[in-house]
Parts: structure tokens; C-alpha cells; sequence
């Protein structure tokens, strides 16, 4: 077993039963209720936090999974290790404060994170959604887009992809950019760029109703790339040609 707890929660929780016991009892607002895990946003002595409980996947959906060539959560570690990576990277990510996982059969491993809630945060979505029909001023939208421009790019140079890069999982609370949901992320030596693309792509579908201009998307793609657009080479341009199809493939079928 893998336990850690923050001294903070201990304290208000009782002797017995085990710790992981009751993190895994733990109960409050449902907030997305899949196979096998649980997202809840709960209250310990006053203090709201958010916590995943994951209690096993069954065989059927590990080998669903890898059916179709992807790789299976079974349990809360994608999450804890993501999250750790994002805090040595300086990306702004919700505070850990439990990770517990128990369990060697892939099929029925029971693991938790417990994560600070950042109350009174907004989505980069809720933030732009009427930015079609308001446009905000230039260096607000310029602003934003350096920011997500500069998260993600970290992200990939340092191996990771989010794989559910919408801008609904980056929130603004006190004037800072979170980035949020890491439980699919993947952690490589090097982000493969099929991989890349597909989270630009999320970026790009996500996007594409908040009235967003050709040159905002041409200053996203010169910050991602850390260079001029003149300086792009050909290979590099029709990598943003694949996020931009990817991107409006995903449009359509959200249609």
C-alpha cells in the first residue's frame, strides 16, 4: 500500500479504521460519476477540497481500453505523478494533500487523491464565452493566450500530455491560470507529436466559438513554438495544418 495524508487532514480524522479506509468513505457532491471512479467535492473541518476515488475498473474496461489502443486509468497515481510533475515545472495545478493507493490486481486497485478545491475559481470557458459577441480588449485576450500558449508548451517539452486539453480545465482564481484534470495525462522522456497534436487539437475545438481571430491563433502558434512565423519550417507547418484539421474534425462532431 501507498499512503500519504497532509498532517492537516489526519488530525480530523479518528484512529480507526485505517486512514485509507476513510479516505476512500469520504462523502459529499457528486460531481462526475464514472466506471470505477468518483470525483466529490467535499468539506473536512470547513475547508472544501476535491477528491477522486477510484475503485477499480474491472477487466471488461482495461481490455476495452486497449481495444481501441488506449491506455487504461486503473487508479489515482496518472493524476498524483502529474500533478507532482506540474508543481517541479512552476504550471499552476491544485494542491495535493492525500494520495493513497492499495491493490496489485490491475482490474480492482482502490486509490484516491485529495485535491484543494480553488473555491471561486473560473474556467477559461465560462471567461470567454461571450467573448464572440463582447470581444475583451486586446492585451486581456493576448494575455491569455501567451499563458495557455506557455502551460502547454511545457507541458509537452517536458513529456507530458494532458489528452483533455480543453479550455475549460484551465481556471483563473486570483489573478492565476491552474490547470486542472490530469488523470489521463501521459509522462514520456519526449511527448510523441501525434500526441501533441491531439492536445493542440482539444485546444483548437474548444476554442473555436469565443471569436478568436486568424492572428490570435497565429501569436498562439508563435508562442507555442518559440519562434517567428517566418522561421517555421515546412515540416512544422504542417503540424499546425494537422492540429487545425484535428481540431475542426472534433468541431464537427460535437455539432
Amino acid at each position: 500500500m501507498i499512503l500519504y495524508v497532509d498532517h492537516n487532514i489526519k488530525k480530523h480524522l479518528s484512529s480507526s479504521p485505517s486512514l485509507f479506509t476513510q479516505m476512500m468513505a469520504l462523502q459529499g457532491i457528486t460531481f462526475r460519476k464514472e466506471a470505477g471512479r468518483l470525483t466529490q467535492a467535499i468539506a473536512i473541518d470547513g475547508q472544501s477540497y476535491f477528491i477522486k476515488q477510484h475503485t477499480g475498473v474491472g477487466w471488461r474496461e482495461i481490455f476495452k481500453n486497449l481495444l481501441y489502443g488506449r491506455l487504461p486509468i486503473i487508479s489515482a497515481k496518472n493524476e498524483w505523478v502529474a500533478l507532482q510533475k506540474c508543481k517541479t515545472l512552476g504550471i499552476a495545478s491544485p494542491h495535493v494533500y492525500g494520495y493513497g493507493k492499495q491493490g496489485i490486481n490491475p482490474a480492482q486497485i482502490r486509490s484516491f487523491v485529495l485535491m484543494e478545491a480553488l473555491q471561486d475559481a473560473r474556467s477559461l470557458e465560462e471567461i470567454s464565452c461571450h467573448w464572440k459577441a463582447f470581444p475583451p480588449s486586446f492585451a486581456l485576450k493576448n494575455q491569455f493566450t501567451m499563458k495557455v500558449a506557455q502551460i502547454t508548451r511545457t507541458l509537452h517539452d517536458a513529456g507530458i500530455n494532458h489528452r483533455d486539453l480543453y479550455i475549460c480545465h484551465f481556471l483563473l482564481k486570483d489573478q492565476t491560470l491552474y490547470l486542472i484534470d490530469l488523470h489521463r495525462a501521459q509522462i514520456r522522456k519526449r511527448t510523441p507529436s501525434r500526441w501533441r497534436i491531439k492536445d493542440l487539437a482539444a485546444l483548437y475545438f474548444s476554442s473555436m466559438d469565443i471569436g478568436l481571430t486568424h492572428r490570435d491563433r497565429l501569436r498562439f502558434m508563435r508562442a507555442y513554438q518559440k519562434k517567428p512565423l517566418n522561421a517555421f519550417s515546412k515540416m512544422e507547418h504542417t503540424f499546425w495544418e494537422w492540429v487545425k484539421k484535428r481540431g475542426e474534425k472534433l468541431y464537427c462532431e460535437h455539432q
